[in-house]
């Protein structure tokens, strides 16, 4: 469950890109459209932050190399492969959002 501070009305998502090697898509464009979408609902920061409440890899092929490292299993994740994936990652992104809002709101 993501947690809920009063005074942040966002949630804190880590982006891990890929090495980019073998890119198939534009990963910086797909992550501005994410963030467009979710009219400054979401704040993107380093995924190695302290912080975070979620983890967004950004892979530019089917391989997603960054995603294979051990990943910290209190933390909800989507690896995005591939342009195709753009609506997935976005309703992924709401329904954390809806969690968040709904736990505030029972919290209240």
């Amino acid at each position: 469950m993501i947690s809920c501070k009063k005074s942040d009305d966002v949630i804190r998502v880590g982006i891990r890109y890929c090495g980019g090697c073998n890119p198939t898509f534009d990963r910086v464009a797909a992550l501005e459209s994410l963030i467009l979408a979710l009219e400054g609902k979401v704040r993107t920061v380093d995924h190695r932050e302290d912080s975070i409440q979620a983890l967004l890899f950004l892979c530019g092929c089917p391989t997603a190399c960054p995603a294979q490292e051990s990943l910290p299993p209190e933390l909800p994740f989507f690896v995005l492969r591939a342009q195709d994936d753009m609506q997935e990652a976005l309703g992924w992104l709401r329904a954390l959002l809806q969690e968040r809002q709904n736990s505030c709101n029972s919290d209240q």
